[in-house]
């Protein structure tokens, strides 16, 4: 009889264990990744246009960005993209041939950045725009 209240009080214990949270199953949808911070900020001036320039997208979790789908990321202008590099919760666009005194808008597209959990909606679009600082004046003839 005692050993058949051992197990009757362990089967109670494992029941009250197991009824906690639910597991997230394979179809539930889990939250898209949220843009929180860009580098330069959004309508940030006098960005140094000189060479490669890093603009820096943080999400709040881990993201990823599909080799397939970096293309459909956009510079305006006569602006370059020279590389893309998800990286933990950064997006890192390297874009060149940037202008002074000119305004940008880097448009990341929706569904472009996705999370790595099972069954993520991608992230909304992000627009970062911004402005080059002035190109530096020419130096003045001695007399």
């Amino acid at each position: 009889m005692k050993l058949v209240y051992r197990i009757l009080a362990i089967a109670a214990v494992l029941n009250f264990t197991s009824c906690g949270e639910k597991e997230p199953q394979q179809n539930d949808p889990v939250e898209a990744p949220k843009c929180v911070s860009t580098n330069p900020d959004d309508n940030a001036i006098d960005v140094p246009y000189e060479g490669d320039v890093n603009l820096v997208i943080v999400y709040d979790q881990n993201i990823k960005c599909l080799t397939a789908n970096q293309a459909k990321i956009t510079i305006d202008g006569d602006a370059s993209i020279v590389k893309v590099n998800p990286y933990g919760e950064k997006l890192t666009v390297t874009v060149n041939k940037l202008a002074g005194e000119t305004k940008y808008t880097l448009t990341v597209p929706d569904g472009v950045v996705q999370g790595f959990k099972p069954n993520q909606a991608g992230a909304a679009q992000v627009k970062l725009s911004f402005t080059t600082k002035a190109a530096p004046l020419p130096p003045t003839p001695d007399p």
